[in-house]
């Protein structure tokens, strides 16, 4: 799909995003620390061809975090032609800046907000996340210089959770 944007056309890619948010108190939600862009990010990654957004999130999860959230998110069969999938809390258009080759494009990312996950220990790391931590509201917003992210993640969805 393209997007016209600037007096040009940009490509989109689907994406989806996990945020995993604890049942214990207090609150705490999922980070990890991705390489390439220098920020705490949730798990998260582009949608494959022929996967659905539910797919992906799971997929992507379980690769990045190591976690099977599949319990958190029902699809459940209304009959036999048709089913019904959890709705993402959000749905964000995001301009992604060109990286070395890869050109300008747009993100249309499908996030999915998990309340109730239990605080599990993590020690995955991966090509793309250096590290994987469980944090506080505290540990998020009380020095947001040194606690890098990305705006739309601290001041809208990480704000509504920790509201």
């Amino acid at each position: 799909m393209l997007h016209y944007c600037r007096e040009r056309f940009m490509t989109k890619h689907f994406t989806v995003t996990a945020i995993l948010v604890t049942k214990d108190t207090p609150k705490k939600v999922l980070l990890g620390f991705h390489r390439k862009l220098g920020a705490w990010l949730p798990p998260g990654g582009h949608i494959e061809l022929d996967e659905t957004p539910i797919e992906a999130v799971i997929r992507e999860t379980r690769e990045e975090a190591g976690l099977d959230i599949s319990s958190y998110l029902p699809i459940n069969t209304l009959d036999e032609r048709v089913t019904s999938s959890p709705t993402p809390a959000y749905f964000f258009e995001e301009t992604i800046p060109r990286y070395g080759k890869d050109p300008e494009h747009i993100h249309l990312d499908f996030v999915y907000v998990i309340n109730g996950f239990p605080e599990t220990v993590l020690t995955v790391q991966t090509d793309e996340m250096k590290d994987m931590h469980w944090f506080t509201k505290e540990q998020i917003f009380d020095d947001p210089e040194n606690f890098p992210t990305y705006p739309n993640l601290r001041e809208k969805i990480l704000r509504d959770i920790f509201a």
